[in-house]
């Protein structure tokens, strides 16, 4: 029963074997690192794919850290961010972001993200309080807070700058070219097939009312 539970939930985002490898980072007293290797249930490279497996898609300023649960084999560290703007969904205020991996009794546990150019040191893997992300996250109903994809297309660093105004992000954002890729994809989004079947496709633009629709396909005309 436990497995008939979870398993919807896990096999949309990533299916992970939690075979970890540790290891020891550059500096003399580093933490020591855990990566898991997932497979993830869908081709997360492809914008309509990542769009549609997504229940809500913003721009969000770190606020803080404000825990840590251990929900299966590894940590996950939930964040308290302030939402700049949306791409799909519609965020106001403060919500929850869960990110997979964080410390646990002294070890750093990462997840492996597929990127085939990776940039990301141990030191720069959870997100930073006081830094802007763009963030591609499904809604956890039992939890109440909007989980992270761990694939490397779901988020990207926009702003280290804490002190930047709301204004200023967002204009930041919407000159971004990765997040124009991604709000032209929302139209063109493909649901997966897993949450059609149990009537989980949150924010779906099909469901969108025609005027909300439209409203967004006459702002897309504008980015350039």
């Amino acid at each position: 029963m436990f497995y008939k539970k979870i398993l919807p939930f896990i096999s949309v985002i990533a299916i992970f074997s939690f075979v970890g490898i540790t290891i020891n980072a550059k500096s003399n007293k580093p933490p020591m690192v855990s990566i898991s290797q997932p497979s993830y249930a869908a081709d997360y490279a492809k914008d309509d794919i990542l769009l549609g497996s997504s229940h809500n898609v913003f721009i969000g300023r770190v606020i803080k850290q404000e825990g840590t649960k251990s929900r299966f084999a590894t940590p996950e560290t939930q964040f308290k961010v302030e939402v700049v703007s949306n791409i799909k969904g519609d965020l106001h205020g403060t919500v929850t972001v869960d990110q997979f991996g964080g410390y646990k009794n002294g070890v750093l546990y990462t997840v492996a993200d597929d990127n085939p150019t990776p940039n990301r040191s141990a030191d720069s893997y959870l997100l930073k309080e006081g830094s802007t992300y763009l963030l591609a996250t499904r809604y956890n109903e039992t939890e109440d807070w909007y989980t992270l994809n761990s694939f490397y297309t779901a988020s990207k660093l926009l702003s280290t700058d804490k002190n930047m105004n709301p204004a200023d992000l967002k204009a930041l954002a919407d000159n971004d070219e990765r997040v124009k890729a991604l709000k032209e994809a929302y139209p063109k989004e493909k649901l997966l097939d897993a949450d059609i079947s149990h009537g989980n496709t949150k924010n779906s633009f099909v469901s969108l009312p025609t005027e909300e629709q439209e409203k967004i396909k006459d702002e897309l005309k504008t980015i350039e």
